[in-house]
């Protein structure tokens, strides 16, 4: 009876589990990137979808050759933190400007 009672639990608990990390804002689905022309940092921002985000920046003119994942993948809240933090470093060492392309403080 002790293994059933412990069977039980783990059940209950891996279905806890499952609910949570596919229906809530904990999954790690969203990362940090950065968009440059040459060696200079254009814009610093976050997607879930990295390649749609590029193609976006493209159609709406912003000039950049290359493009790079930042850190792995981060909960949205995370990565928010993250680019701001990116951002504040980046004006600390411009002279108080933001990449070309960040109109924002936090992207």
């Amino acid at each position: 009876m002790k293994k059933i009672i412990s069977l039980s639990f783990i059940l209950v608990t891996t279905s806890f589990l499952s609910t949570s990390v596919q229906g809530g804002s904990d999954q790690r689905t969203t990362y940090n990137y950065e968009l440059r022309n040459g060696h200079t940092v254009v814009y610093r921002g976050i997607s879930t979808d990295i390649s749609r985000r590029v193609s976006q920046h493209k159609a709406s003119g912003k000039k950049f050759t290359s493009v790079s994942q930042v850190g792995i993948a981060k909960t949205r809240k995370g990565a928010r933190k993250a680019e701001s933090a990116s951002l504040q470093r980046y004006r600390n060492n411009h002279s108080g400007n933001n990449p070309k392309y960040n109109k924002t403080d936090h992207g």
